[in-house]
């Protein structure tokens, strides 16, 4: 606010300043402004602004515990701090291993204790067709349009997220390794991947490969399990119909438990399997590409070495997992929540994201025309194996179980240890599964 103290004129009192105020403090400015300034006449003092204090935005979230993108993430939080002063964001949530198990239960006590939050693709499936999402298409800006991986988080004319950061599956590989091992042209076809993993493989000092494979890591046991059903170009579920007896899936299942009991790193958890890598005893893995920010940051001495190729099937279909940000539905921060969501969702501030994540998956069709993109996509290294991939969006894997991938996933690797443990063959495992998620399936569709 400001009084011409020359012509004596009233001065204007904006809406953010009434806002600041409060009631008191407004009725003050109000009065103030209206005060002439002519010589001799006595001017009451006006009262002091009241300035509001920041509201807290609590983000929930798992990326704060993810090394390498955590710095990411706090770095565009705190610009987000500092491109206004109105709101603060305060971290809340868990590990990625029991994210899921904490959103559900308290989707199911009531409500989520957040204004913002960040989601796996099935949990945002799950969540946002609960009613607990909010709509932020309109958030979205001019002319810019969310990549067709976003189509399952739309329906009711509506879209319930945004990307900040997609995940395709590719391979993984040491080229070190590989170099040592005198393979020159990776394979293309699951005959050739068998070859190749043995040439790479040199028990107990040196494994082909490592896939997660402990009981007690059946989340990331499933999530890169997921994606062995492209090998023979299937799905594991169409609709309401399970397919994880079917033909394709038994084989592909069958190439995984050869893996690992011939050239895999049994037993190794995440964390072992992360020193392994660095020590140059594990060749490859088919994993995500946000894996190789995790390398660059607990792995240095591997990452200079890190390419990718396209996953070994003819095809290179690829599950691509799209991860969004979504605005609480029951917040009562709803301007404080939408303020952090369109920042996040500004183009360069996403490209920005992507880039210091190490991701190579646009969130827009237009975010190749941000200035520097095309620069830091050509720059990567070790990604020509995620830009090779034929895409294919995650939720459409499962079908309409995708509203209980935890479940169906559960019962899949239950099923199939069976296997692993020589107490069943993969068809056997496999139609006990079939059976238990038939009988599921009469609770989950009711």
């Amino acid at each position: 606010m400001e009084i011409n103290e020359d012509k004596g004129t009233q001065a204007k009192v904006s809406r953010k300043d009434l806002l600041k105020a409060g009631a008191v403090g407004a009725a003050g400015l109000g009065a103030a402004a209206t005060i002439g300034s002519s010589a001799g006449v006595a001017r009451a003092a006006a009262p002091a602004v009241v300035t509001r204090a920041p509201q807290t935005i609590t983000l929930m979230s798992w990326f704060q515990f993810e090394p390498g993108r955590n710095t990411a993430w706090f770095k565009l939080v705190d610009e987000f701090h500092k491109s206004q002063n109105d709101y603060r964001i305060k971290w809340t949530g868990w590990g990625a291993e029991n994210y899921t198990t904490h959103v559900l239960t308290q989707l199911q006590a009531g409500g989520i204790t957040a204004d913002v939050m960040t989601l796996i693709p099935d949990l945002a499936y799950r969540v946002a067709r609960a009613g607990a999402l909010a709509p932020i298409e309109k958030l979205i800006p001019a002319g810019y349009h969310p990549t067709p991986a976003h189509d399952f988080l739309r329906f009711n004319g509506h879209l319930y997220g945004i990307n900040v950061v997609e995940v395709p599956f590719a391979v993984v590989y040491n080229k070190k390794l590989t170099d040592k091992a005198g393979i020159t042209k990776l394979a293309t076809n699951p005959a050739q991947w068998r070859a190749q993993l043995r040439a790479l493989t040199h028990k107990p000092a040196q494994y082909g490969i490592w896939q997660p494979n402990s009981p007690s890591e059946v989340f990331g046991w499933w999530f890169q399990l997921q994606n062995y059903c492209l090998m023979y170009d299937t799905f594991w579920a169409v609709g309401k119909k399970s397919l994880v007896n079917s033909p394709k899936i038994v084989a592909a299942l069958e190439e995984w438990l050869w893996q690992y009991q011939n050239v895999m790193a049994v037993g190794a958890t995440d964390a072992v399997a992360t020193r392994l890598f660095d020590n140059g005893q594990i060749a490859e893995t088919l994993n995500v590409s946000a894996a190789v920010n995790i390398y660059k940051a607990s792995a240095p001495a591997l990452y200079p070495h890190i390419r990718s190729a396209a996953p070994p099937w003819p095809s290179k279909k690829s599950l691509s997992r799209l991860h969004p940000l979504a605005i609480v539905a029951s917040t009562k921060k709803m301007d404080g929540a939408q303020a952090f969501f369109k920042f996040m969702a500004d183009p360069v501030n996403n490209a920005q994201l992507m880039e210091l994540c190490l991701d190579v998956v646009p969130t827009y069709q237009e975010t190749i025309n941000v200035p520097g993109v095309k620069q830091y996509l050509a720059s990567q290294f070790w990604a020509q194996g995620y830009q090779e991939i034929v895409h294919v969006p995650f939720p459409t894997c499962e079908g309409d179980f995708i509203a209980h991938d935890t479940e169906f996933g559960n019962i899949v690797t239950q099923n199939f240890e069976q296997a692993l443990f020589g107490a069943a063959t993969v068809q056997q495992a496999m139609d006990r599964a079939q059976q238990q998620i038939e009988d599921a399936s009469n609770r989950w569709f009711r």
